[in-house]
Order: structure tokens, then C-alpha cells, then sequence
């Protein structure tokens, strides 16, 4: 017969904790076989530096220059590697939550129907 006991995990969060969107992934498999996935967010530029002309005469000011890169920016918040054991609980986990929507979002589209 198992053994089994209760173990107790806390969940204390890191003085670096955030949270952040997550619109996209980019990474692979790092030489020693861990997965490497770098989490980013899509924004628009940020400008570099902007300047403005002031006048006494016009209660606000007028841009007149603009520093900027074009296209937009992926920012990437975080890289997470782990090994497939974890990557596969990570997908457990999200499959799971992906269905608690999916499922929440079809109840509410019947009730609307008046089914």
C-alpha cells in the first residue's frame, strides 16, 4: 500500500513580480535540452523624444519633431525554461482553463439565444 501525505506549498511572490499581457512566445530548445520560451507583449513605439514648441500666446503646445523607431515593438517581459515534464504540466494547465472558458462562453451564448 502508498504511502501518502499532505504537503502544504506557499506561494510567496518575488520582489520582481508583475503581471503582464502575454500576446505572444518566441524561443526553442535550449543545448541541454530545456525549453526556452521568452513571453513578449506587442505595442505600439514609444517615442525616443519628442519636441514641442511653447508659446506664451497658445494655452498648449504644438509637437514639432519626433523621435521614433517605426513599425512596433515586442517586448519581451520574461524567458521561462523548463524541462518537458514541466512543459507538459504547463500544458495541462492551460488546456484546462482554455476549456473553463470555451465552456463559460457557450453558456453565455445559449442564455442569450434563450435557450
Amino acid at each position: 500500500m502508498e504511502d501518502r501525505i499532505k504537503h502544504s506549498f506557499h506561494y510567496i511572490k518575488n520582489n520582481d513580480y508583475k503581471t503582464v499581457i502575454v500576446t505572444g512566445a518566441f524561443g526553442g530548445v535550449t543545448i541541454q535540452g530545456l525549453i526556452d520560451m521568452n513571453v513578449f507583449t506587442d505595442r505600439v513605439v514609444i517615442p525616443r523624444k519628442i519636441i514641442n514648441e511653447i508659446s506664451s500666446q497658445i494655452p498648449h503646445s504644438t509637437e514639432v519633431e519626433r523621435d521614433e523607431r517605426d513599425g512596433s515593438v515586442r517586448e519581451v517581459q520574461v524567458g521561462l525554461l523548463m524541462d518537458v515534464n514541466t512543459a507538459k504540466t504547463l500544458i495541462d494547465w492551460l488546456q484546462a482553463n482554455i476549456n473553463a472558458i470555451e465552456k463559460i462562453r457557450s453558456e453565455s451564448k445559449s442564455e442569450s439565444k434563450g435557450e
